[in-house]
């Protein structure tokens, strides 16, 4: 027979827990669950919110443990199978994250937030046609979920269907007027169009219900600029740059090169942009001296190895490269794109083209140093860049910034040179 007042005890410490939690106070909840937990060792709910601390705090592998601990003891609850998969997801391990999310809606059909984390994964591997489907399966649940429209829109905008991205975006809109990213993505996509009045009426109507964004501002300045739409800057760059002067947002790399900005500005914007970027020692791979072969290995980092501009800008610098001293590889994090002559050029031109569509950051910088590179190129650099080259160096040398296009100072500290052995020009 259970003892009623140890019970009693434990649901109390459980409702402090969540208190505390629910208020912020994320220290003395832990406290407090951990507490209940040495009590009541199979105490599956401490169990579930200490994973989902540790997974909010970034502690991911705690995380897992604790979940995994939880379904062990309940092993049919959706619910801890949901939340394990996003702390696998976070953490980069999409398809053990995957499996979780399965098994999930295996047990509740109609598991929607599941679906949703699903689409999501698909999205970000590039298989737009899969992650269509999960889209539009959650919309044939629950109609009114503006999320999945936002998403499905995503998916369309990458498969090239502005239409039907624009319809989906105008939906998410009306269902959730509250909704940013909707506003700024449709005026992306009028931008890509060259709809530039529709793109700049979009932002503006954004704007009158959240006056003090500063990715809106950013996004409204940028397109005037493009449509040389002077008559409707208005105090739309002055309130930019206010914002960065006092330190309260950043802006875009490329973006406050386009206004009036200083060079202190530049400057005090860069840092700001970069703040936080800097992985933690532990996280660094460590590089042997002389590990490649005879030849020096350079990486290539782009998402754009198809018809863009970096593509006709560099590539005869690829071609070129001396083969005898130099081996040279292309990573691509871009979604899939045609197969144009430009990227078949591409292909051709490097000794190795690895697709990293489908690795989270960690694996892709996993891939790259296990490929051994000397050097890195982040050719994207700057407000696009992708982290898998930066988070933990898989590379001892990077760099970044007049290949990519960037004219700037980008403020970040981890592009460094680290020699394995000297480098002669000739």
């Amino acid at each position: 027979m259970k003892d009623t007042n140890k019970i009693s005890l434990s649901s109390q410490s459980l409702q402090t827990a969540m208190s505390y939690y629910m208020s912020g106070q994320i220290p003395a909840a832990e406290e407090m669950y951990r507490k209940v937990l040495l009590a009541e060792p199979k105490n599956v709910v401490s169990l579930h919110m200490l994973g989902i601390i540790a997974a909010e705090s970034g502690r991911y592998d705690v995380a897992v443990g604790f979940l995994s601990q939880a379904i062990r003891i309940k092993k049919n609850d959706p619910l801890l199978f949901l939340t394990l998969g996003i702390a696998l997801q976070k953490w980069g391990k999409l398809d053990d994250a995957m499996l979780k999310y399965k098994k999930a809606v295996s047990l509740k059909p109609d598991y929607i937030e599941a679906f949703m984390h699903m689409g999501d994964i698909l999205l970000q591997q590039g298989r737009l046609d899969e992650s269509e489907l999960k889209y539009k399966r959650i919309i044939a649940l629950k109609p009114d979920y503006a999320e999945a429209h936002f998403s499905l829109g995503n998916v369309f905008k990458e498969q090239r269907k502005p239409n039907e991205a624009a319809t989906q975006y105008a939906a998410a809109i009306a269902l959730k007027p509250d909704f940013l990213s909707p506003y700024i993505n449709l005026g992306r996509l009028y931008q890509e169009c060259g709809r530039l009045n529709e793109a700049i009426l979009s932002c503006e109507r954004a704007l009158v219900r959240w006056p003090d964004n500063s990715l809106l501002l950013e996004e409204l300045v940028e397109i005037i600029y493009l449509a040389c739409a002077w008559d409707k800057m208005g105090d739309y760059e002055t309130r930019l740059l206010d914002m960065v002067r006092q330190q309260r947002k950043r802006t875009s790399l490329f973006t406050i090169l386009e206004t009036s900005a200083t060079m202190e500005d530049q400057l005090l914007n860069a840092r700001s942009y970069s703040h936080g970027h800097e992985p933690p020692q532990q996280a660094l791979f460590t590089h042997i001296p002389g590990r490649s072969g005879d030849r020096i290995k350079i990486g290539y980092l782009s998402s754009d190895f198809y018809e863009h501009a970096t593509a006709y800008l560099m590539a005869e610098l690829f071609e070129r490269h001396d083969r005898s001293r130099f081996s040279i590889t292309a990573y691509s994090y871009g979604l899939p794109r045609d197969n144009s002559p430009m990227r078949q050029r591409l292909v051709k031109a490097f000794d190795s083209f690895v697709d990293l569509r489908a690795l989270s950051d960690h694996d892709a910088a996993q891939k790259i140093y296990d490929d051994g590179m000397d050097i890195l190129i982040d050719l994207k650099g700057g407000p696009h860049a992708r982290g898998a080259h930066r988070h933990s160096r898989p590379s001892p040398c990077a760099g970044a910034g007049e290949l990519s296009g960037l004219s700037g100072n980008d403020g970040r500290q981890f592009y460094r040179l680290y020699h394995r052995r000297p480098v002669r020009y000739s």
